[in-house]
């Protein structure tokens, strides 16, 4: 299975969103001279791709991760973030998942935040040698 980083974002949106999975909107309205000429609206693709309890037991888990797991370097005494990251080897055609003796990551994170309130979403993901970082990309709001 493979899934695009915007389509990990919709998911960990709808987890955000109470299970309400909706498309993903890059323009909220079109101005000219600063008055609205077409508003865009949020379309729902699934109401509800889980059930509420499933919702929350998941909600609780990244935010878990984030208090005490993987992400804690991205603990933030003004808000919560719920996430969850992720780590895979690279496999090259030539030298299997081995380069030289190296052996190349492809580490992420994906999230929301705050996590009782969610407003915005985020997925960093790139090739690292396990440095300690945090991988900065754009963020995304996560409410309709």
């Amino acid at each position: 299975m493979s899934l695009t980083p915007l389509q990990i974002l919709a998911f960990y949106n709808a987890v955000a969103n109470d299970g309400k999975m909706v498309k993903p909107l890059f323009v909220k309205e079109i101005r000219k001279i600063g008055k609205p000429i077409k508003t865009f609206e949020p379309r729902i693709i699934n109401p509800a791709i889980c059930s509420k309890a499933t919702i929350e037991k998941a909600k609780a888990m990244l935010e878990g991760v984030v208090q005490q797991g993987t992400a804690k370097n991205l603990r933030n005494a003004n808000f919560k973030i719920a996430g969850k990251t992720g780590t895979a080897q690279i496999y090259n055609a030539k030298t299997g998942y081995k380069n030289d003796k190296q052996v190349s990551y492809q580490a992420s994170f994906v999230g929301y935040f705050p996590a009782k309130n969610p407003m915005y979403s985020l997925y960093s993901g790139g090739k690292c040698a396990f440095k300690k970082r945090v991988l900065r990309k754009p963020c995304c709001r996560t409410n309709i």
